[in-house]
């Protein structure tokens, strides 16, 4: 599996943070949190979008859209979901058991304490 770049995400982080200024730094992060949780994703799969490999244990089935509250403020995300294969974004820290009543439901912790080195790791730039 080879890894693509990401410049055109990146892109478009930069011109959003360049056209909006500071106003724009949650929405900004919660762009890269999806760069960097859609590389999770193909990891855990063993695959990218629309590739065929012999190494693929489970398939891609959405996203869940969800409010992350940080520090800089909320910024609307898309959770990338599986089918196959438990997954679980890491930087969201660890799903929370709830009652049956409650569904699937899981918050979202803003504890995404990922250095830079540990994102190239999933991020090739």
């Amino acid at each position: 599996m080879t890894r693509p770049t990401v410049p055109a995400a990146l892109n478009s982080v930069m011109k959003l943070v360049a056209e909006h200024g500071t106003d724009a730094i949650a929405a900004a992060f919660g762009r890269l949190l999806g760069i960097a949780m859609e590389a999770q994703r193909d990891a855990a799969i063993g695959a990218f979008h629309h590739e065929r490999s012999e190494d693929r244990r489970g398939h891609r089935n959405g996203y869940e859209p969800t409010t992350l509250t940080t520090r800089v403020g909320e910024s609307e995300i898309q959770v990338p979901k599986t089918r196959g294969i438990p997954f679980h974004p890491d930087c969201l820290g660890q799903p929370a058991s709830y009652p049956s009543d409650q569904g699937d439901a899981r918050p979202l912790s803003d504890d995404c304490s990922r250095t830079t080195s540990e994102l190239r790791e999933v991020v090739v730039f």
